[in-house]
């Protein structure tokens, strides 16, 4: 396996030539091509991105905590594949899966380029609702590691010959974030890149800001999503819970009345710290693209400048004016971020000899 870092700067990323630029509201726009409307295709520019043929084999990943649970992913194989470059691993964000159109959108990017894909269900998302007792939230780290111990040991496609590049979208991003930094290197050996698509790094600031009103819609649309995962497969969860569950008004407020006490939390503002990914940044070796919007209407923009991130030569923020909560679609063509996975792949296959 050749899993020698992609070490990459900021001058090494692609331009933006970002879609509707200047134009007001734009990241709402953004956001709601990717997120809201992103399932249909008379309202999103990304709906019919997809990959047409499906994926060339079900993976069952098994978890090592005790639960039993098996995690449900799908790998894609390009009709035309560049040999040499690095496997590229999807992670979904909150009440979604991956079937979600920026996952589907993202992947069908990469498909085109020739890229080998594996796109990832949480717990309880998509078909691993089937298989899994547990759900998704912050600390879900450990569904990453046994991602990674799967490709490596258990498939016969020797799927980390060229290591492989892990990127997280939204919740996704913050939970990859974190298992960066909270791993033990000998897991990440493979990894040669991350990369997150707006990525919240203080999940208290997130929430609150999710729960404004301009942005009502789309908490609400978030919250239908989360109870349809817990009401697909609620064993385990007890009526209390999903009565909580069903009650709940905001994310916080299901956070404060599930998330937190299930995981283990009296405070709801204790869990958001335990599981926030920005007060451990500094302890990620692994080279990683943090990329997010000005105009994301979730993410505060102040969270990722609180950090010193010439202090962390391993991470490469990239801020854009516009391209909202994982929207960054452009002009034309493969979406900003694939282009960024597309040239960290690149540099890849460079370091490779290819």
């Amino acid at each position: 396996m050749n899993a020698a870092p992609i070490r990459f700067a900021a001058a090494d990323l692609p331009d933006y030539p970002a879609k509707w630029l200047g134009t007001p509201g734009a990241g709402h726009l953004h956001t709601a091509s990717a997120q809201v409307f992103g399932e249909i295709p008379a309202f999103s520019p990304v709906a019919g991105r997809s990959a047409d043929d499906g994926p060339s084999e079900a993976l069952e990943i098994p978890t090592s905590d005790g639960t039993g649970d098996r995690l449900a992913a799908d790998l894609f194989l390009p009709e035309v594949e560049r040999p040499g470059r690095p496997l590229v691993v999807l992670l979904h964000g909150l009440g979604g899966d991956a079937e979600s159109a920026y996952v589907r959108a993202c992947l069908s990017d990469l498909l085109g380029a020739g890229l080998r894909v594996v796109a990832l269900n949480f717990r309880g998302a998509g078909r691993s609702h089937e298989t899994c007792s547990e759900y998704l939230h912050p600390g879900r780290t450990g569904d990453v590691r046994a991602l990674l111990e799967y490709l490596e040991d258990e498939t016969e496609r020797d799927l980390f010959e060229s290591g492989a590049i892990l990127v997280g979208f939204s919740l996704g991003g913050s939970i990859l974030l974190k298992a960066l930094a909270t791993t033990d290197p000998e897991i990440l050996h493979g990894v040669r890149a991350a990369v997150t698509v707006s990525a919240p790094l203080d999940l208290a600031a997130c929430s609150r800001r999710l729960g404004r009103v301009r942005n009502h819609v789309y908490e609400a649309y978030l919250l239908k999503r989360m109870r349809d995962q817990i009401h697909l497969s609620p064993g385990g969860v007890s009526e209390e819970e999903l009565a909580a569950v069903d009650s709940a008004g905001s994310v916080w407020e299901f956070d404060a009345t599930f998330t937190a006490p299930r995981r283990g939390f009296d405070a709801v503002e204790d869990y958001y710290h335990e599981d926030s990914a920005g007060h451990r940044l500094g302890k990620i070796k692994v080279p990683t693209l943090l990329i997010v919007a000005d105009d994301d209407p979730f993410v505060p923009l102040e969270t990722y400048e609180q950090f010193d991130w010439d202090a962390c030569p391993h991470l490469v923020r990239k801020r854009t004016a516009t391209g909202g909560h994982t929207g960054f679609l452009c002009e034309s063509g493969p979406l900003y971020h694939s282009r960024c996975v597309m040239t960290l792949a690149e540099l890849g296959a460079a370091g490779a000899g290819d």
